[in-house]
């Protein structure tokens, strides 16, 4: 059974959660699920777990474009900036 973009969801979630953001980004990119909202959720999620506000940055940009209707994305960097004092 090949993976689909679930199973790479999961993966994407896992290093999140172990503070590996750049690995998960760069997994984003090299199988192809950038179009896929939670995914960049759970980026977003671990930005503010880890105090990584340039990342969160870049991170709500990317789910911007993909669907600027979602209040979560802007509540979530409003807590990461307000949490990291910019």
């Amino acid at each position: 059974m090949p993976p689909t973009y679930r199973h790479y969801a999961c993966m994407i979630d896992c290093l999140c959660h172990c503070g590996s953001l750049t690995k998960a980004l760069n997994m984003i990119e090299k199988v192809g699920v950038h179009y896929c909202p939670p995914v960049w959720h759970s980026v977003l999620n671990a930005c503010r777990f880890w105090g990584t506000t340039d990342i969160a940055e870049e991170t709500f940009n990317r789910t911007w474009l993909l669907d600027n209707r979602d209040p979560s994305m802007y509540v979530l960097l409003c807590q990461i900036k307000q949490e990291n004092q910019i």
